[in-house]
């Protein structure tokens, strides 16, 4: 993400959790790239940011998992948007199930932490494809709206307490409804989350 003061990345993806990184183990970020992004603005009242500007979509991250000594390419989300990336950094997984840098307000609960395991199927499934600028930043927002808008129904990317809009003269337009979508299939139950994995945000 280009987006000073806003990453730390959402770092399990669902395919990968059986030979995907493991929660005791501690972690490197080398480099980090993204690849196919849409600029966009972000506002949460809660948190006072108002309309700051971000590259939003899929985050291709090297990661050197140092207590097993093996180096990776993944592909990862940002669920942070009040902290940096750092690279080099050093950082652990934690459960998305704690609390992840938001206000107080909004305890990731079971609900939302399925909600965000099902955007992530659906993209590792396919079901979000092909992985675009406009859904690769459309599957993000949604996933910054799971986490950081009030309340686990009723989501939109265009109003509450957290919202995106245009930013650096990028339509946005697209990728706010391809969001709104996604978020409708997850708490509609089109699409479920799987139960076989966990989904893991990478803490410094």
């Amino acid at each position: 993400m280009a987006r000073s003061g806003c990453i730390v990345a959402l770092g399990a993806l669902a395919a990968a959790a059986a030979v995907g990184p493991a929660l005791a183990d501690n972690y490197t970020i080398n480099s980090y790239s993204v690849p196919n992004d849409t600029n966009v603005t972000i506002t949460d009242t809660y948190l006072n940011i108002n309309a700051e500007g971000a590259g939003a979509g899929g985050i291709s991250i090297s990661v050197t998992d140092t207590t097993k000594n093996t180096t990776s390419q993944m592909l990862v989300w940002c669920s942070d948007i009040s902290n940096v990336l750092g690279t080099p950094g050093s950082y652990t997984l934690d459960t998305l199930s704690s609390n992840i840098g938001q206000a107080n307000y909004n305890y990731l609960d079971s609900t939302k932490v399925n909600q965000v395991n099902a955007l992530l199927t659906a993209m590792s499934s396919g079901l979000i494809n092909p992985i675009n600028a406009t859904t690769s930043a459309a599957l993000q927002a949604a996933i910054w709206e799971v986490i950081y808008q009030s309340g686990d129904s009723g989501y939109n990317v265009t109003s509450g307490n957290f919202f995106i809009g245009s930013y650096s003269g990028d339509d946005v337009t697209t990728v706010e409804s391809d969001a709104n979508q996604y978020l409708s299939y997850v708490t509609g139950g089109t699409w479920l989350p799987n139960t076989n994995d966990t989904v893991e945000p990478f803490q410094p």
